[in-house]
């Protein structure tokens, strides 16, 4: 992989960059003050010798994309609107670091269909949330998954960044058939628990059951809260 201004230029199999991505490149370019143009100079050299080095055909087989190195985890929505629902995405900050999410769980966290939305922008604006489109899904992953689920599992799968944050059953053993580690709502609760970035789990796992609608069965409930020491007989 070659990096250039924070991006990694990876090699696609049979994919031919799309505009966007041609033009986010040029934009990176033009953007660049001419004051501090020294500083840019391996990266500029790199750009230009692309088309000689490669050909036409290897050049448009590279896509620009956010480089992913160091990431720790990839995200669906569910963890993501459970969080936000209460106000507390600061909990997966705080556990995790950077997290990763694809388009499609973009798009199904953002829209106006869900109202705290606003605090899922926020993170992203913030830069500890970032989005990373998908370059390819691979056959592996059923297509009876929603989008979400599937991005998330492919997105993992593609920058190797094998721990993935999922709730639905379907999606978890998929996730985990395909050799990926798996860590639910639940399991992030008790994470911070154990971590001491939060008091007890009890008043959070009841919130996001009232306000988010976040199903837990009985049985597993009272699992988790004699596991943190907060269950009153």
């Amino acid at each position: 992989d070659i990096t250039c201004f924070g991006f990694a230029l990876k090699p696609q199999v049979n994919r031919v960059a799309t505009d966007i991505e041609q033009k986010a490149c040029l934009t990176l370019l033009e953007t660049v003050q001419l004051n501090r143009l020294h500083d840019f100079l391996p990266e500029i050299i790199t750009l230009l010798l692309w088309p000689l080095k490669w050909g036409r055909r290897n050049w448009n087989s590279y896509s620009l994309r956010p480089n992913l190195h160091g990431y720790s985890y990839i995200c669906n929505a569910t963890p993501l609107i459970n969080f936000a629902a209460i106000n507390r995405l600061d909990i997966l900050q705080a556990v995790f670091g950077t997290i990763v999410i694809p388009q499609a769980v973009y798009n199904e966290t953002t829209g106006s269909a869900f109202l705290s939305s606003q605090f899922i922008l926020q993170a992203i604006a913030s830069g500890w949330l970032q989005v990373c489109p998908v370059s390819n899904i691979a056959v592996s992953i059923p297509p009876e998954l929603d989008d979400g689920e599937r991005e998330a599992i492919a997105l993992a799968l593609e920058t190797g960044e094998l721990k993935i944050l999922l709730d639905e059953r379907e999606a978890r053993q998929v996730a985990k058939n395909l050799g990926l580690q798996v860590i639910g709502t639940l399991g992030i609760l008790l994470l911070a628990k154990n971590r001491k970035i939060i008091p007890q789990v009890q008043p959070l796992l009841d919130a996001m059951i009232d306000i988010a609608q976040y199903w837990v069965n009985a049985t597993l409930y009272k699992q988790v809260l004699q596991q943190t020491g907060e269950l009153v007989e």
